[in-house]
């Protein structure tokens, strides 16, 4: 019978240690890949809100041009009368403009707008026209409420933005 002579204590544990080095180095280096890809989608992320919100912007200016140009006729009314006329001129598909499409929407300054059941009130009370009894379609204090918003697309990625609404 052959004896095996007794196994030494330290073969093969500077390769077992250097398996488990290398181990350890791919997955950092597989978390550090993730980590960089998370951020860069973070950041067109943030690029595509921020062009929203000031494509939002230019469409709260342009609503404010088409409503000065109704100021100066005198007639407020006519941006009332329906739907399409309260899109100030904006295709129910958006204006394309740059990175995305903006809209616009001018309503009257009621407190509740015809379709609005929620609190607070759509129109703060200091602009709002004639109380309770305001009309969607009738306007009386020649002010207008606007509203906005845009969306902008960025590679895969789709932000959407709303500018705070502005009475005129």
């Amino acid at each position: 019978m052959s004896r095996r002579p007794p196994l030494r204590g330290e073969e093969g544990t500077a390769l077992l240690l250097t398996v488990i080095a290398m181990l350890l180095l791919g997955v950092f280096a597989l978390s550090f890949a993730a980590l960089s890809d998370i951020e860069t989608r973070i950041g067109v992320n943030y690029k595509a809100a921020q062009q929203a919100l000031n494509l939002a912007e230019a469409a709260l200016e342009h609503g404010r041009q088409m409503i000065s140009a109704g100021a100066s006729a005198g007639n407020f009314n006519a941006y009332l009368t329906d739907a399409t006329a309260r899109q100030l001129g904006i295709p129910s598909g958006g204006l394309s403009v740059g990175p995305g499409r903006y809209w616009v929407r001018a309503d009257n300054d009621c407190a509740t707008p015809s379709g609005y059941t929620g609190t607070p009130s759509f129109v703060p009370a200091v602009i709002q026209d004639n109380g309770g009894s305001c009309s969607d379609t009738a306007d009386t204090n020649q002010t207008r409420a606007l509203a906005a918003w845009g969306q902008a697309t960025a590679g895969e990625c789709r932000g959407l933005g709303r500018a705070p609404g502005r009475a005129y």
